[in-house]
């Protein structure tokens, strides 16, 4: 089993969305690393900001099918009206869509 390198650093994105008019206040995190099981993973964690939260870890075989998930789900968070907060935006890869985004 194999974890994360210095060549392949650990994704980290906080979004948030917050529209007092309409009592929103919602946050989005997303996560790369080392798995239990597997060489690496994508964690998502969402919910209302303070309040219950849901979570889903994805499972990839590599460094290199992690970053390719993980570097669609931000785009799809920004145009749903999120904010980046914390962290930087993943490059854009050029690896084969999955069907595990939602």
């Amino acid at each position: 089993m194999g974890g994360l390198t210095d060549s392949d650093p650990p994704v980290f994105c906080l979004f948030h969305r917050i529209d007092p008019a309409r009592n929103v206040a919602r946050f989005y995190l997303i996560t790369t690393g080392p798995a239990l099981l597997d060489a690496y993973a994508m964690t998502r964690f969402w919910g209302r900001i303070g309040g219950h939260q849901r979570h889903l870890v994805s499972p990839c075989g590599s460094a290199g099918e992690a970053l390719s998930l993980t570097s669609r789900l931000p785009q799809r968070r920004l145009k749903r009206g999120y904010r980046l907060v914390q962290g930087t935006l993943p490059l854009a890869s050029s690896q084969p869509s999955s069907t595990l985004e939602r």
